[in-house]
């Protein structure tokens, strides 16, 4: 039995524990449905996607603003960094 049949097993016992019916429960949650590690494994990279994103962006605008050095005292008017507190000051106003 692989992990995903005892994850979809147990949230086959959680979500259909007093259901009677003509269709049982289990059948209507092994159609069409996904089984909680394959949800967690979907989650877990689009998290992973956006931190990449994050990252490659964040390097792209350093890059063009010209960034050589992280030392505030050799930065210019054209030739400066982004910092990451500036970043999250950014997107948090």
């Amino acid at each position: 039995m692989s992990d995903e049949d005892v994850n979809f097993i147990h949230l086959d016992t959680v979500l259909c524990s007093g259901v009677d019916t003509d269709v049982t429960c289990r059948q209507l949650l092994r159609m069409g449905s996904l089984s909680m590690s394959r949800i967690l494994n979907i989650i877990g990279g689009l998290l992973l996607a956006v931190v990449v994103g994050f990252l490659i962006a964040f390097i792209a605008i350093n890059f063009m603003i010209g960034c050589e050095s992280w030392d505030e005292r050799y930065w210019t008017e054209y030739n400066s960094c982004l910092t990451l507190p500036q970043l999250w000051e950014g997107l948090t106003r």
